[in-house]
């Protein structure tokens, strides 16, 4: 979606507003989370969500890596089918939907209650897809 010059100024502008009133790493943090192409965090009652500009294969394979990375014995033969996939494990909810175009979602819940630690797990499974899909190449 194309917006016009003037938002897009003022969008930049925000930005580095935002950045000049903060430090160091947070700084450095914004910049980063500013220029990468996929979409926004968001977490309510204990389930964070990201959007992502990848297919729903290659979200789910990012995903399923992630999770065994941190610890989920996920089967090999656990696939996800034409729109969506779950993954539900010791206390674990996964859901990967693919979206109009070239865009996945992926929701995470971690245990039933919302605490810091349920939302610390979906944040560092969220950044690990992020980072398996930013060395993905990219697909035609």
């Amino acid at each position: 979606m194309c917006f016009p010059k003037s938002i897009q100024n003022l969008g930049f502008a925000a930005l580095m507003a935002i950045a000049l009133a903060t430090s160091g790493c947070a700084a450095a943090a914004l910049a980063v989370g500013a220029a990468a192409t996929y979409g926004t965090v968001s977490y309510v009652k204990n389930e964070m969500t990201r959007e992502y500009h990848a297919g729903l294969g290659e979200t789910w394979n990012a995903t399923v890596a992630e999770m065994q990375e941190m610890g989920y014995e996920i089967s090999k033969q656990l696939s996800h089918g034409p729109t969506d996939g779950l993954i539900e494990i010791s206390g674990a909810w996964v859901k990967v939907e693919k979206l109009p175009g070239n865009l996945t979602r992926v929701r995470v819940r971690f245990g039933t209650f919302e605490t810091t630690s349920s939302q610390r797990k979906a944040e560092l499974l969220l950044m690990g897809v992020t980072a398996r899909l930013e060395k993905a190449p990219e697909s035609a």
